[in-house]
């Protein structure tokens, strides 16, 4: 709850900058409050990336209270659960099959796109 508090207030104040890329984690997005900030503000792009892969990625970490311990069962729920809010993002980028270079490319499309269309 503590993480989640400060999470929020740091989010809100960050999103208010410009010219910037920004990382939220996968459960500042749940937050509506920080979600109707960055639709405000903000493009939001979801990375989508298959529970199986991600799971590979993030099963040893430590900075993932969330996960720890975890099976991909958990995690797959978690996932579940979440991505009809991730879905609320602008736009979505299917990740699996890409490297980072590629992902960066389309994210940089994607704002772009959005900059010559305003």
């Amino acid at each position: 709850k503590a993480f989640r508090d400060v999470e929020e207030i740091e989010s809100k104040k960050i999103l208010k900058k410009t010219n910037l890329i920004i990382a939220l984690g996968g459960g500042a997005f749940i937050n509506e409050n920080i979600r109707n900030e960055t639709k405000k503000n903000s493009v939001s792009v979801w990375l989508d990336l298959d529970v199986k892969i991600l799971y590979k990625r993030v099963k040893e970490s430590k900075k993932r209270p969330l996960l720890k311990n975890s099976s991909e069962e958990e995690l797959i729920k978690i996932y579940n659960l979440r991505k009809k809010i991730y879905s609320l993002a602008d736009f979505k980028v299917q990740c699996g099959s890409k490297n980072k270079e590629q992902i960066i490319n389309e994210v940089l499309q994607i704002y772009e796109d959005r900059q010559n269309h305003s």
